[in-house]
């Protein structure tokens, strides 16, 4: 080799950070693992923050990638509510009487309900709902029907059960979505004052704290306790005509 002639070094590549384009796809990906995600999106921002391009990022994966798995956003959604909602079947609950099974049949759709309610903004819930909702329906009506509630009445007492239990979901979500002891306290009183006569102000104040200072399941359960004893002794009565006259 001569003296004036350099020697070639080989060519290196240079290294190459990764980037969105170049992103390995796990083989474990599947459609499970794509709803699993996405459940989970949804349980802590709600059905709206729900993309094809949110569930890559949060998989680390292409769009393309959790493309191959869901069709469409409306696909995703479909197959979210579907999830949400296919473990609605009601337990067994061993209880002694049919006043301990209603409470904690209710008290279990209760907290079931106000886990999904994110999801009620969709379509397609209503769907999934009105099947999900005949099996505590259902359930309600066997234990009723056990208890000795006739054809005239029972259906009346499971349609209020139902309705006081989701409208409660309803307005503890709403709640304690905006609610702020402090901050209501005060613009409660600001409200009373303005408004109220003295003879009336004197003891709302006096009463407000107590107003605002609440545990909300035991509220739900006073409620409900209150629903159950109703019907028990419409029942009683029904029985023994004598009772109640």
């Amino acid at each position: 080799m001569t003296e004036g002639r350099r020697r070639r070094e080989p060519k290196r590549e240079p290294r190459r950070t990764p980037t969105s384009k170049t992103k390995r796809e796990p083989r474990h990906l599947d459609r499970e693992a794509v709803l699993r995600v996405a459940l989970r999106v949804v349980g802590d921002e709600g059905i709206e923050a729900v993309s094809l391009r949110r569930l890559a990022n949060e998989l680390g994966v292409t769009p393309a990638a959790v493309h191959w798995h869901v069709r469409s956003k409306d696909d995703l959604v479909r197959e979210i509510v579907n999830a949400m909602f296919q473990d609605f079947a009601p337990p067994s609950f061993d209880q002694a009487n049919w006043t301990g099974e209603i409470r904690e049949l209710f008290r279990w759709l209760r907290h079931k309900f106000r886990d999904r309610i994110r999801a009620f903004g969709v379509p397609d819930v209503s769907q999934v709902m009105s099947y999900a909702f005949m099996k505590i329906a259902l359930r309600a009506t066997s234990i009723l029907t056990e208890a000795g509630f006739d054809s005239q009445h029972l259906a009346g007492a499971v349609a209020v059960l139902i309705r006081h239990t989701i409208g409660f979901g309803i307005f503890e979500t709403i709640l304690f979505n905006s609610y702020s002891p402090e901050r209501t306290r005060k613009l409660a009183m600001n409200r009373a004052v303005g408004t109220l006569p003295q003879e009336e102000l004197t003891p709302f104040l006096r009463y407000l704290p107590r107003m605002l200072e609440f545990d909300v399941n035991e509220l739900f359960d006073y409620s409900l306790d209150l629903l159950i004893d109703g019907f028990r002794n419409d029942l009683e009565r029904r029985r023994d005509p004598a009772r109640g006259a």
